[in-house]
């Protein structure tokens, strides 16, 4: 079924894997909003992350070699999890509960995800990656506005707080990790 087919037909719209994929990463509320009540989506959600994640470690096999597929979907199934508890917290800080699945709804946010096999590309690789973000971000904003049912400022507002806490999460996890390294490299040479 193409995507212009899965638009047309009445409830359920999305189905399979790609036609959802494609839906979530040309930004349609519906499939969001699908996704989050369907618990038969579970294995697709996983999926879609899983995806996204070996083409980004792909991308990364120039850098990290044959770690970087493992690295990829690692980071994509690690993250999936984290953004989803970051965006559940602020909604629920503001008064905000998910009226379905928001884990699944967010899964399929990974859904540009596919580029970041470009990361490959030298000079490009590093754009297409920084696209690949604010374009799931921006999918994000959809997905949050679907799921949590309010209007799109407050969607914004949600999703760029959650991705600050998730930045700094990320950067003081790195710092800790870089700490603990260079402690043990120290050890070593004494």
């Amino acid at each position: 079924m193409s995507v212009s087919e899965a638009i047309t037909t009445t409830a359920p719209r999305y189905r399979g894997l790609v036609v959802r994929m494609v839906a979530a990463a040309v930004l349609d509320r519906r499939v969001y909003e699908e996704v989050s009540g369907d618990s038969s989506a579970n294995g697709q959600a996983l999926l879609a992350v899983v995806l996204a994640g070996a083409f980004n470690g792909l991308g990364l096999a120039g850098r990290l070699g044959g770690w970087g597929l493992s690295a990829g979907i690692g980071a994509a199934v690690l993250g999936w999890f984290l953004w989803t508890v970051m965006i559940l917290g602020v909604g629920r800080l503001l008064g905000h509960r998910a009226e379905g699945s928001l884990l699944r709804a967010l899964a399929f946010t990974n859904a540009p995800g596919v580029m970041l096999v470009f990361g490959i590309v030298p000079i490009v690789g590093p754009l297409v990656r920084v696209l690949v973000v604010v374009w799931q971000l921006v999918a994000a904003i959809v997905a949050i506005q679907a799921v949590l049912r309010v209007p799109r400022g407050r969607s914004v507002m949600i999703a760029v707080a959650a991705f600050l806490i998730y930045l700094l999460a990320g950067v003081g996890l790195g710092y800790w990790a870089m700490e603990d390294t260079a402690e043990e490299t120290r050890a070593v040479s004494v």
